[in-house]
């Protein structure tokens, strides 16, 4: 008859300890990575919210997690989208009046739901010239609050044939002052051109075995300007 020496007994029952304690999607333990990106357009008030979640501890790190996730935002469902190679994003697109305040809420694989406050920060107005000349450096005034340290405002400025030229101030900023240098400005085609600014906000927190990377941005409405030689 067959006997098991202890060597292989043991390689038996390490390996059946293995299969019976592996762990399928829905209940695992490991780390998450959850990526969030909010957009909101005062022109239309439109809001545009995108997710994912990857593997952060694990042999597939930075891998798409497969298992299925349901994610709201201020109550609005979250679309997931199955890419052809089975990865799963989360989107949602609606008109929404305005606000600073924004709850995600995730219901896990295991039922759990957890739950992240973040917050989308607005542009008061801002002001510039009517006509500007692309001799000199364009000066834009912004309204709002100073910008923290995980703030900046971008200013794009786009003229008729669709090229652009933009600064960007980054916060800590007392200053509400934004600068196109003339150098940007003399590259592009005269006539009426688009100005708007887009403030940005990211976040980074650890929610239980979730770790949030997030960042949003506000749209200001646009303006319309003259640019001359």
């Amino acid at each position: 008859m067959f006997k098991l020496n202890k060597v292989h007994l043991f390689i038996l029952l390490v390996t059946i300890a293995a299969i019976g304690c592996k762990k399928n999607e829905s209940d695992d333990n490991f780390p998450r990575d959850v990526d969030i990106y909010m957009r909101y357009l005062l022109e239309g008030n439109q809001f545009n919210g995108l997710a994912k979640v990857s593997y952060a501890d694990t042999i597939a790190i930075g891998e798409p997690d497969t298992a299925t996730y349901f994610f709201t935002i201020n109550g609005k469902d979250m679309k997931q989208v199955i890419s052809p190679g089975g990865i799963k994003n989360y989107s949602v697109k609606a008109n929404l009046p305005f606000s600073d305040h924004y709850e995600v809420k995730i219901k896990g694989p295991d039922h759990s739901i957890t739950t992240k406050s973040t917050k989308i920060i607005p542009i008061d107005s801002f002001q510039l010239p009517r006509a500007i000349s692309k001799s000199t450096a364009l000066n834009i005034e912004y309204f709002g609050s100073p910008l923290n340290a995980n703030e900046s405002i971008i200013a794009m400025l786009v003229a008729s044939d669709g090229k652009t030229a933009s600064a960007t101030l980054n916060g800590p900023a007392s200053s509400k002052s934004i600068n196109i240098k003339a150098d940007k400005l003399s590259a592009l085609i005269s006539g009426l051109a688009d100005i708007y600014l887009i403030r940005t906000y990211s976040d980074e927190d650890v929610t239980g075995k979730l770790h949030f990377f997030i960042k949003n941005e506000f749209y200001s409405r646009t303006k319309q300007v003259e640019l001359t030689d």
